[in-house]
């Protein structure tokens, strides 16, 4: 089975991973001091940023593996040009 393939299908699992750790992140907030709160921010924002990057590439994919026009990452392209795919 195709990597990408196989991510995709776990797609809803990290999502719930995510959605946890948000969750714990607002769950400690009125639990902890300010600069505590501030550093899990810090660390909760980037985190949440490369997860939706991660999720757009994952709910672009089409059903045959390959993501719609326009959309495909550079990863993909490289992955695509190395092994002489084309669509």
């Amino acid at each position: 089975m195709h990597f990408l393939q196989i991510k995709c299908e776990e797609r809803s699992r990290y999502a719930a991973k995510v959605d946890r750790i948000n969750q714990l992140g607002k769950d400690l907030a009125g639990e902890i001091d300010q600069p505590s709160h501030d550093a899990i921010q810090e660390e909760l924002q980037p985190f949440n940023a490369r997860w939706s990057d991660v999720s757009s590439q994952l709910e672009n994919f089409s059903d045959k593996g390959y993501p719609q026009p326009g959309s495909e990452c550079c990863f993909l392209r490289i992955m695509r040009r190395k092994f002489g795919v084309f669509q």
